[in-house]
């Protein structure tokens, strides 16, 4: 579930970044962000914060695909 850790600068970037085939649907798309986010957030790994950058990325990833998956599927 995890990509290089950075700027998430595209479509093929967010999707690996949730662990999704590229023009998932947005029901995917939210379904995979809340997996992930509940897996990395800090307070489900009793405080230890050394997931956070990943837990941003995913986050950065799915308002990227939130904002863009259905002009993306219309492609």
């Amino acid at each position: 579930m995890s990509g290089s850790r950075g700027e998430i600068n595209n479509a093929v970037e967010a999707y690996h970044a949730l662990g999704l085939e590229y023009g998932s649907s947005l029901l995917a798309v939210t379904a995979a962000f809340r997996k992930c986010a509940k897996k990395m957030h800090p307070d489900a790994r009793k405080g230890d914060r050394s997931s956070e950058p990943e837990l941003r990325r995913i986050i950065e990833a799915y308002q990227y695909l939130k904002d863009n998956v259905s002009m993306l599927q219309t492609e």
